[in-house]
């Protein structure tokens, strides 16, 4: 069998599911279908999509790291379906980071931002602080307890990853590629990027013609930064820009028509027809079977994948799938699924790269049990890193007058 076979994607798929099953029927916290922390609006189904979504990323991981251990190359893996599993899952991500906070805006245009931001701190910091540490003692167990550089230079590597990296992916004590034990940050600089925009962008949600305006702007400016990083006289930062820009342009603002098409018209009896659920799973195939995959994220899937999202953000839940309680479960947990999946990878398989399986089949049974320790231990995180500061009350919103009133919610019939 080939590594980049799909059976076994499937099939631990499954595995998970059934251990995500038995915790929802063991650990009490977890056995209601909806968390009362939940807000009013809660969408089970897009939970539920996030579960797949996050695993996926580890499937394709767990396919990179193979190439890692064979070959020595940090690489796409030379399959469709294994490179999409990172791309599908990342760009659908941030969909649904467009789509639920430009929904908020749309409600509520005015934002105080001081209020949502320490909401966001208060989300995904304590979740990313406790990976931190599990990375500085898997970093330490690699080097076997050795320092190979000096406490300042040790501490201040450390520090540079310590806000969602925006000091920079060093090498910490001279591991040779430290970033691969924790390559997804990347990922929430630019959730951290948008998030910094969003309460200022309320102006915009006011009117459909505004938030085209928006996207438009992001293009352009998405068009001239690449322009400037790309030439010839190199300014610092434009590459950064870029690449933030072309996410704006390609994927949030994709969450962004979304939430506005949803408040607008109402697309639910379409949507969820079993020919809409055909027509999801169509795409999504058609495009992990023949796009191939690319660390540009570019705009061919944000446009394909839109109307799939779209489908499932209007309430479409795959037959009931979606909304079961494994998959449920596994989107609450997703984000620590995320963060931790790569670094449990990375330093089983570097550590023990002299006793990791070379066979395919045998390499899948390791990956089945790194893949059920990494379940687990994203169920303790979540449990006691993400939930309790979920329910931490935020500051209240100021008792002044809006800028801009509330909008309606009314929607017009398709």
């Amino acid at each position: 069998m080939s590594i980049v076979n799909v059976i076994p994607y499937f099939l631990l798929m499954a595995l998970f599911c059934g251990l995500a099953t038995l915790i929802t029927r063991v650990v009490p916290f977890y056995g209601k279908p909806v968390p009362p922390q939940r807000a009013p609006g809660y969408k089970p189904q897009l939970e539920g999509m996030r579960g797949i979504l996050a695993l996926s990323v580890f499937f394709h991981h767990a396919v990179v790291w193979w190439f890692v251990l064979t070959e020595g190359q940090w690489k796409l893996p030379p399959s469709n379906f294994y490179s999409q599993m990172a791309v599908i899952p990342v760009t659908l991500f941030f969909f649904l980071t467009g789509f639920l906070f430009w929904s908020k805006l749309l409600v509520r245009p005015k934002q105080e931002w001081r209020s949502f931001l320490y909401a966001r701190i208060l989300r995904l910091a304590p979740a990313y602080l406790g990976a931190m540490v599990l990375f500085v003692f898997s970093v330490a167990a690699l080097s076997h307890g050795a320092r190979h550089e000096s406490w300042q230079s040790l501490f201040l590597n450390i520090g540079r990853w310590t806000p969602f990296a925006f000091g920079g992916e060093p090498d910490i004590n001279r591991l040779p590629h430290t970033v691969y034990l924790m390559t997804v940050v990347w990922s929430l600089r630019w959730e951290w990027l948008f998030y910094i925009a969003v309460p200022f962008l309320g102006w915009f949600a006011q009117k459909s013609w505004r938030s085209l305006w928006l996207i438009g702007g992001v293009l352009a400016l998405y068009a001239g930064s690449a322009l400037v990083a790309n030439g010839s006289h190199r300014i610092h930062g434009a590459g950064t820009a870029a690449w933030f820009l072309r996410h704006c342009a390609y994927n949030f603002s994709i969450g962004i028509v979304v939430a506005c098409l949803i408040e607008r018209y109402d697309w639910r009896k379409a949507a969820q027809s079993w020919i809409a659920s055909v027509v999801t799973l169509g795409i999504l195939g058609v495009v992990a079977a023949t796009i191939p995959g690319s660390y540009g994220y570019g705009a061919l899937e944000s446009i394909i994948l839109g109307l799939p999202f779209l489908i499932l953000a209007c309430g479409n839940d795959m037959w009931g799938l979606l909304r079961t309680k494994p998959l449920v479960f596994l989107g609450q947990i997703s984000y620590s699924v995320y963060m931790l999946h790569c670094l449990v990878l990375g330093t089983v398989i570097i550590g023990l790269r002299q006793y990791v399986p070379r066979s395919p089949v045998a390499y899948w049974g390791a990956i089945a049990i790194l893949g059920i320790a990494v379940v687990l231990l994203a169920t303790l995180t979540h449990r006691w890193l993400e939930a309790p500061f979920m329910r931490v009350p935020r500051t209240a919103q100021p008792k002044t007058t809006l800028l801009f009133p509330q909008r309606s919610t009314r929607v017009r019939s398709a």
